[in-house]
């Protein structure tokens, strides 16, 4: 996985909404996402993490392909690539820190933000 677009007209709202909506490309096919994130981790987070809502569609075949509400939902979760699961869900846990401590001192950094 190689770069997360953050869909900026679904903004991230720290503290309120907690939704991160998102396409990310993996082996050269990209991936849609919504993912439910918090500043602090949680026993209810992916790996005790930050995440405790992901869903995943592979939008070549048009199929969802992961989806976690504080626990697994898709039965069969042998299908997705774990470590692209692994590096998304790695990059959403730095991405709500920063933007929450970011915010936190400064409310316009960020109407400024560039994901890279």
């Amino acid at each position: 996985m190689r770069v997360v677009k953050i869909d900026k007209s679904k903004k991230y709202y720290p503290f309120e909404t907690n939704w991160v909506v998102g396409t990310f490309c993996n082996r050269g096919i990209t991936y849609r996402f919504n993912a439910k994130v918090f500043y602090e981790p949680s026993i209810w987070g992916i790996n005790d993490g930050n995440v405790s809502k992901l869903w995943v569609k592979n939008l070549k075949l048009d199929k969802e392909v992961f989806d976690f509400d504080r626990g697994f939902n898709i039965g069969n979760q042998s299908m997705v690539d774990k470590g692209m699961i692994k590096n998304l869900v790695d990059f959403l846990n730095l991405y709500a820190v920063e933007i929450m401590e970011k915010t936190h001192t400064d409310p316009s950094y960020f109407e400024d933000w560039e994901e890279a």
